[in-house]
């Protein structure tokens, strides 16, 4: 076992090695999770005035894409685990519970199933919210729609599972629920190595305006999966990872983007899956 380092003696070895070796340009990722800490940032820069830092983000995101069998293993123990917690979830969900007593439930079991650091969101309707944080004052009644979102990892490696159950599907509930599955279904049936994402949305856009909801969706559809929830391609936050080719033992999440539909609520379903050569495997 190695000695756990603190970050000031872990700069203080790194800045070493920089000055021992004469390095005068290193790279560091300008990343959004993990570690990307403008403290440390600004530590480093002190500690070593004449390197000069760029940014990496782009190779480490490119290099991440592509997943070799020990990731794509850890995912497929992240999809077992974030299936059964769902499970347990959609079981036990009920008129009273709040936000905040389905999110510890939630972790309860992600963490009794061996998750290591889950990442979880609900959403308890009419008003829809985007990655909801939970709030103990918004409670499920019996004509609830009620969308909660999974990120959980094995080995620090996430998938990303979301669903929405309905209490009671009136008929408005009931049609934005159908679009949002038969937007699944095609984009189980297209997503494929060798196609663009925005290939596939312009054919998703068709089935939402079958059903009149085009005007409720969120652009993007998709995102890779691996050491963050969110990875390269990000659909919905860069547009031009829309055009990215999507390839072999890639990890991506869909249906990434919910319906916002005042009134109704969020409505979500997403699974995450393992480009093949031939097809798709799931592994939530």
């Amino acid at each position: 076992m190695f000695p756990l380092l603190t970050e000031e003696i872990l700069l203080a070895k790194v800045s070493k090695i920089i000055r021992e070796r004469k390095y005068r340009k290193i790279g560091l990722e300008y990343g959004v999770e993990r570690d990307a800490y403008i403290l440390f940032y600004e530590m480093f820069k002190r500690l070593n005035p004449h390197v000069k830092v760029v940014d990496i983000s782009e190779i480490i995101a490119d290099m991440r894409m592509i997943k070799d069998p020990y990731e794509i293993e850890a995912s497929k123990k992240a999809g077992e685990i974030a299936k059964k917690v769902m499970e347990k979830i959609t079981n036990i969900l009920k008129p009273g519970m709040s936000e905040t007593d389905i999110v510890a439930e939630a972790y309860y079991y992600a963490f009794k199933y061996s998750s290591e650091e889950p990442k979880i969101h609900v959403n308890i309707g009419p008003n829809p919210r985007v990655h909801a944080e939970p709030f103990r004052d918004i409670k499920v009644n019996e004509n609830s729609i009620v969308t909660i979102v999974l990120g959980v990892d094995y080995d620090f490696y996430y998938v990303n599972m979301s669903r929405t159950i309905a209490l009671k599907e009136s008929g408005e509930v009931r049609r934005v629920m159908e679009c949002v599955r038969s937007v699944y279904d095609l984009a189980c049936k297209i997503t494929r190595a060798g196609i663009k994402p925005i290939a596939v949305m312009k054919e998703l856009d068709k089935v939402y305006s079958e059903f009149k909801c085009i005007d409720y969706r969120v652009l993007g559809y998709i995102h890779g999966v691996g050491l963050q929830v969110e990875e390269k391609p990000i659909t919905t936050i860069v547009p031009k990872h829309r055009f990215v080719m999507l390839k072999e033992n890639m990890v991506i999440a869909f249906i990434h983007t919910p319906l916002m539909v005042k009134g109704v609520g969020q409505v979500k379903h997403e699974d995450t899956f393992i480009i093949l050569r031939d097809g798709l495997e799931k592994a939530t």
